[in-house]
């Protein structure tokens, strides 16, 4: 089988995709299947017109679309299957809507039973990359997303779980210099939470690079591992399931 993405029409895979399938069948020397995935409804309609390829020959390949893909609702069933789980979030949960929330509160929930470490950090990221800004928001939220962290982050996030516990119990205890000296120790505070999570994002992008096989310079490990702007470093991390090398992602 032979999986390609497609973001947009392109007319001229209407001639390699039979190429496909025909180069690797006579390499491998049994038949290929040439499975197109896209979130996009226009495009699957485009994509899945068969292909005349003369004497009366039809080269049909398979659809992987809106229309295909299930919306995966109940955290059980993305227990079991994860990848489909994934693909549902990233084809049905584009807008912040009701439906795109139970989809993607099953993926946070669900993802979490059974998978390995590596796998849940690379899975959040491609659902949290097609998610609405406004859904994202929501779903870094919910205790469930520690699931999709690594150790670095983990601990980040529990230590700033528990100190927002503390600061709700500690409301009105303050008061005077007490107060100014507890403003002092947030700010302190949080430029270290702000370190500790620029460092997680860090390690989580440089996990993701790694897994799609692309190697990185010293230098651009470094720009990674030493930026501090957590802007920045959202940005790389929705876009590092999408470029093609870490030059487009860095520069």
């Amino acid at each position: 089988m032979i999986v390609e993405a497609q973001l947009r029409r392109d007319d001229r895979k209407l001639y390699t995709w039979p190429q496909y399938a025909m180069n690797a069948r006579a390499r491998h020397k049994c038949p290929f299947l040439v499975m197109v995935a896209t979130p996009s409804p226009s495009v699957a309609r485009w994509a899945s017109q068969p292909i005349d390829v003369g004497n009366g020959t039809v080269f049909r390949q398979h659809i992987i679309g809106p229309q295909t893909v299930p919306k995966v609702t109940d955290a059980e069933q993305a227990a079991r299957e994860p990848e489909v789980a994934v693909l549902s979030a990233i084809t049905h949960a584009r807008r912040n809507t009701p439906t795109a929330r139970r989809i993607a509160m099953a993926v946070i929930t669900g993802l979490g039973k059974g998978l390995d470490d590596d796998r849940q950090v690379l899975y959040m990221m491609a659902v949290k990359g097609a998610l609405s800004a406004a859904l994202r928001k929501e779903l870094d939220t919910m205790p469930e997303i520690r699931n999709f962290l690594n150790a670095t982050e983990r601990r980040a996030f529990d230590k700033a779980q528990a100190k927002a516990e503390a600061r709700g119990e500690a409301i009105g205890e303050a008061r005077g210099e007490a107060r100014g000296e507890a403003r002092g120790e947030a700010r302190g505070e949080a430029r270290g939470e702000a370190r500790g999570h620029a460092k997680g994002k860090a390690e989580a992008l440089l996990t993701i690079l790694t897994k799609r096989g692309m190697s990185l310079t010293p230098d651009q490990q470094r720009q990674i591992h030493e930026c501090p702007d957590l802007a920045t470093l959202d940005r790389w991390l929705d876009q590092a399931l999408a470029v093609a090398s870490a030059d487009e992602l860095l520069g």
